[in-house]
């Protein structure tokens, strides 16, 4: 009996220590992050808000950034040509994005962690309204201090827009038992179809506005125009003479009126949310995280591959503005038959509408 008491000892001994080797193992394997695009399923997910709260509080940043942008980027479509003179509409555009490089490194975490992605969508718009009020006075005095402030405050809005859509598509995920990523990529594509709409309604109001149908129409215009044109001659095109005031005040005051609703919806109807991983935390501003971040750019080849696809979008964004636009839409303004201009580019915005929407489409497919 002893000898066998101590042999069933032994194999409970063994028999303990396996099964202690077992859960050590999995309590290893659950601390360890899991695979890439895998669904963690939670027996009790929580988020802070319902999906349908979800889904609402998309459909709100989308819609606030179509109205925004509908007055911003076709204003943008229009300053080589509204305002022409001494080069101060793509000036001011150059000023623009030259102060948003710049708030980029700094002014985006330490704003957001101050007053929150809802504030700062709010106080961010609200800089690209001081820039469409400057156009009813289009100056150097006015133009190029609107266009700093703006550029500083456009940074914080799309950090903002991307951190919301992040943040609340990790929660869609939890509580639908989805991968974040096809949820994150979804919310996404949704955003830029509609966001990228407001290019054809904003060219479309423009179009409208200036269109002018008893224009005379020499030979000597037709000469300098269309395919012929060149930006950089100094030519007597009465094609690209600046239109009326009266009409100027009535597409910046529409432009204005657009912007200021997408100030008011977002105030009124989307949710402020807290950051998980910051929950109790106050960021504070590092010189040693922009350090870094400037030696990742330097050592990572896929981030460099990344900058120069950048710069080649930021070189048609300028082109479009600066030239192609001034092409197309200030013969427009005075031509009728040449309406074909305007038309191009509302085809060129509807493909871009629904690029989105064809990438989400891919993701899906390829996580199945």
């Amino acid at each position: 009996m002893t000898q066998y008491g101590t042999q069933n000892y032994g194999f409970e001994k063994d028999n303990y220590a396996q099964i202690d080797e077992a859960k050590s193992g999995q309590q290893m394997e659950s601390s360890s992050p899991p695979p890439y695009n895998t669904v963690v399923k939670q027996e009790n997910p929580q988020a802070p808000m319902s999906t349908l709260r979800i889904l609402k509080n998309i459909g709100v940043v989308s819609f606030g950034f179509l109205c925004l942008f509908t007055s911003f980027q076709s204003l943008s479509n229009l300053q080589s040509s509204l305002n022409r003179e001494d080069g101060l509409g793509v000036g001011g555009l150059a000023v623009l994005y030259g102060a948003l490089v710049i708030s980029c490194m700094f002014v985006p975490p330490v704003f957001i962690a101050r007053v929150g992605c809802k504030w700062t969508v709010v106080f961010s718009m609200m800089c690209y309204i001081l820039y469409m009020v400057a156009n009813f006075y289009a100056v150097w005095g006015t133009i190029v201090p609107s266009a700093i402030i703006l550029g500083l405050g456009a940074a914080p809005l799309w950090s903002a827009k991307c951190t919301y859509l992040t943040e609340t598509g990790v929660w869609y995920a939890r509580l639908t038992g989805k991968t974040e990523d096809d949820v994150i990529n979804r919310f996404f594509g949704f955003f830029f179809m509609l966001f990228q709409t407001g290019q054809i309604w904003g060219n479309l109001l423009s179009s409208m506005i200036f269109q002018k149908e008893d224009s005379n129409i020499t030979d000597a215009d037709l000469l300098t125009c269309g395919a012929k044109f060149c930006p950089s001659a100094d030519v007597n095109n009465s094609n690209l003479d600046k239109p009326d005031m009266d009409k100027i005040y009535t597409l910046c005051g529409i432009y204005v009126g657009f912007a200021v609703l997408a100030v008011l919806v977002v105030i009124a109807l989307l949710d402020p949310i807290t950051l998980e991983r910051e929950e109790g935390q106050q960021r504070q501003f590092s010189f040693h995280l922009v350090l870094e971040t400037f030696r990742h750019l330097v050592n990572s080849r896929y981030q460099v591959m990344l900058v120069v696809l950048t710069m080649y979008s930021g070189i048609e964004q300028a082109f479009i503005a600066g030239d192609y636009t001034q092409l197309l839409l200030s013969i427009l303004v005075y031509r009728s038959r040449s309406s074909f201009g305007i038309h191009i580019l509302i085809m060129w915005y509807c493909f871009m509408c629904l690029l989105p929407y064809g990438v989400w489409v891919m993701q899906s497919y390829k996580h199945k």
